[in-house]
């Protein structure tokens, strides 16, 4: 079974996840919410032709 665990904020809560073999993980450690925007800037890459 995979499972994702969300809202890990701290690193103590990521080791703890990773020791128990979920490395499906989520929340504010790894990034804040942001706007679709800031999205798009950040991790979408445009080709232009």
């Amino acid at each position: 079974m995979d499972v994702i665990a969300e809202g890990v904020e701290t690193k103590k809560e990521l080791d703890f996840l990773l020791e128990q073999n979920c490395h499906l993980v989520q929340g504010f450690y790894f990034e804040k919410p942001c706007s679709i925007e800031e999205f798009e800037n950040k991790f979408m890459r445009v080709r232009k032709v």
